[in-house]
């Protein structure tokens, strides 16, 4: 997720990474966790994850992020826990100042 984030002009410095989670709601729950203690306030969110995981995921995240507007986006083909340690991840974008 990261490369595409970067080949899609999103600076390194804009990404947050949570990849301990390994179920979809733990996963919700570690993004909060990581945006409250770099004090940011997710007006908008655009989840990828698996279509089977969709509308799932938006419910989890609705739970934890009341306020943001969520947006998903399935993405095509098989989850690989072997090469991403787990099948839910997340990276996580804050706006530059500029």
């Amino acid at each position: 997720m990261r490369a595409v984030l970067l080949a899609n002009g999103v600076p390194d410095h804009a990404i947050l990474r949570e990849d301990e989670a390994t179920f979809t709601y733990q996963n919700a729950i570690y993004s909060r966790r990581r945006t409250d203690a770099e004090k940011l306030t997710v007006r908008r969110a655009i989840l990828c994850c698996m279509p089977v995981h969709a509308r799932r995921a938006k419910m989890y995240y609705q739970t934890l992020f009341p306020k943001a507007q969520l947006l998903s986006a399935p993405r095509r083909g098989r989850p690989s826990p072997a090469k991403t340690g787990c099948s839910s991840r997340t990276a996580l974008t804050r706006r530059s100042a500029s």
